[in-house]
């Protein structure tokens, strides 16, 4: 711990692996010493020894900015067999790794850990916006399915929001959609995704005196979800103002 002061955070680092092996008694220790005024660490209170000297560690790391360290000694406490066992405590390390995560800018990791967060929604909610405005959403297409299909959900519910004119947020989602899709061989949802940015521009452009009306479609949506588009070119969208080939 005299190492964090004079920023060696790697002396400390090594120093706070090495004393691991003696976490029983740096526990007991920690659990009857007083720390924040006259407080005891609710962490040490509740946590097994070793995974509260591992949390009380990043807790150190993370009181001087060592974001990178913080985060090593939470991961190795979240993986711990004994925190497995204990679903409370399993989900309250994988919560503070993700918000680590976010808080890094490490989207990656913060991926891997909202796959072990039960009630994944508002984290997912958070994570989404800041790939979002990074531009790494290509991220999100390694989820669990619950995770991924929900984030489909969301950025659905953008599309429709407001028209997907150029530089929208909802011709981003469109894009996004699609390119998730496609980068999982989900070639049909694709194609139905493809389709409904044609008809949503179709209608924008009806509004204002060009383009195909809406009623005026052919049944396209239908036909590409049943995987009959092929024998149907006629019914395949063509660009406004062209004549789609005869089969």
């Amino acid at each position: 711990r005299e190492w964090l002061p004079a920023g060696g955070s790697d002396h400390a680092k090594l120093g706070f692996e090495k004393a691991s092996g003696s976490a029983d008694a740096l526990a007991r220790c920690l659990r009857h010493c007083e720390v924040g005024g006259g407080r005891r660490s609710m962490e040490v209170e509740e946590s097994p020894s070793n995974v509260a000297y591992l949390e009380h560690v990043a807790g150190l790391f993370g009181a001087k900015g060592l974001l990178e360290d913080e985060y090593h000694f939470l991961d190795k406490a979240a993986n711990l067999d004994e925190v497995k066992a204990h679903r409370p405590l399993h989900q309250k390390l994988w919560v503070a790794l993700f918000n680590k995560a976010v808080q890094m800018g490490r989207f990656d990791k913060a991926c891997v850990a909202l796959k072990q967060i039960d009630s994944f929604e508002r984290h997912l909610d958070v994570l989404a916006q800041k790939l979002l405005s990074a531009g790494r959403v290509d991220l999100m297409k390694d989820l669990d399915e619950p995770q991924r299909s929900c984030f489909i959900g969301k950025l659905h519910e953008r599309a429709a929001m407001t028209p997907p004119t150029p530089g929208s947020g909802a011709l981003q989602c469109y894009r996004h959609l699609f390119a998730l899709h496609f980068s999982k061989g989900e070639y049909l949802k694709a194609a139905g995704i493809a389709h409904a940015l044609y008809a949503a521009l179709g209608r924008l452009l009806d509004g204002s005196g060009g383009g195909v009306a809406a009623a005026e479609m052919p049944q396209s949506q239908a036909l590409l979800l049943s995987g009959d588009c092929l024998s149907r070119p006629a019914d395949v969208p063509a660009p406004a103002g062209s004549t789609a080939a005869e089969p």
